[in-house]
């Protein structure tokens, strides 16, 4: 059928799709360059698999390149891949992260929603993980005055762990500070007629719902070059949300998720320059 006889328009209006196979390369390249907090961590999460990850020091853009499978060998140390998770021979005991091209929706003759997956593994018995103190949350505080010039608390539940009941006792006593009330997650204590309210951090993290967190707020929302603005929202798609997953019987766990992203690409003729 020649659409030509139709309302559509000639050929050379149509999407070319022109951005659509560098879309995962382009979302790993995004990663990969980003110096946010929340890249920092998905590599040290996927670089190390011990409970104090977190804590490690930051990849240098070598070390985050050897994370990265090249399509030459499944080996185990790849711990990002542009494909779905197909190979029952990587069964490292991680955690890794698989983007791919899923669902293709068009619109019209002009644009498509493309749904772009981001699929987050992690064996079961490497989920726990120690928390740190999230600078980036407005209700944290160190539990020692800054202006007092007091050495700030540990933030490594490695160290935390280390205070005994009549250690916090002295520092009560030290820094005349009493307890007048406590909840579920923070307290308030006093200093002379000040009142100062605390959150209590979290001492464990689960591993794959950590790198959910940081890949939603990597991504959602944000322009990555050659593809365009993702969005984690079902306005612009129904299946862009995030679900838990199991892979196989080796142990895997995580979560799926699904975002979106307007794609168009018109092209100048219809052979594209072939």
């Amino acid at each position: 059928m020649n659409f030509n006889n139709t309302n559509f328009p000639s050929p050379n209006s149509f999407s070319r799709y022109t951005s659509l196979d560098t879309i995962e390369w382009n979302c790993i390249s995004h990663l990969l360059n980003s110096t946010s907090k929340h890249a920092e961590n998905i590599w040290k999460l996927l670089a190390d698999d011990t409970q104090d990850a977190l804590f490690k020091p930051l990849l240098t853009r070598e070390e985050k390149t050897k994370l990265i499978y090249m399509g030459t060998d499944m080996s185990t140390t790849r711990k990002v891949f542009m494909l779905p998770y197909i190979d029952d021979k990587w069964d490292n005991q991680g955690s890794r992260i698989d983007i791919y091209v899923d669902r293709i929706v068009p619109q019209n003759h002009l644009t498509s929603v493309v749904n772009v997956v981001f699929e987050v593994i992690c064996h079961n018995k490497v989920l726990n993980i120690y928390s740190d103190a999230d600078p980036e949350n407005p209700n944290f505080c160190a539990l020692w005055d800054s202006k007092k010039s007091k050495k700030p608390i540990p933030t490594n539940p490695l160290e935390l762990k280390k205070v005994t009941v009549q250690e916090w006792d002295k520092f009560i006593d030290a820094n005349d500070l009493d307890f007048i009330e406590m909840g579920g997650n923070y307290f308030v204590v006093k200093s002379g007629s000040e009142q100062t309210g605390y959150e209590i951090v979290t001492l464990l993290k689960n591993r794959a719902t950590t790198l959910v967190k940081c890949l939603l707020a990597l991504f959602n929302g944000t322009m990555v070059n050659g593809v365009g603005q993702f969005i984690h929202d079902t306005t612009l798609s129904p299946y862009a949300v995030t679900k838990s997953a199991i892979w196989g019987s080796g142990g895997f766990v995580g979560h799926i998720i699904v975002m979106s992203s307007l794609i168009s690409g018109v092209s100048q003729n219809a052979n594209l320059g072939y």
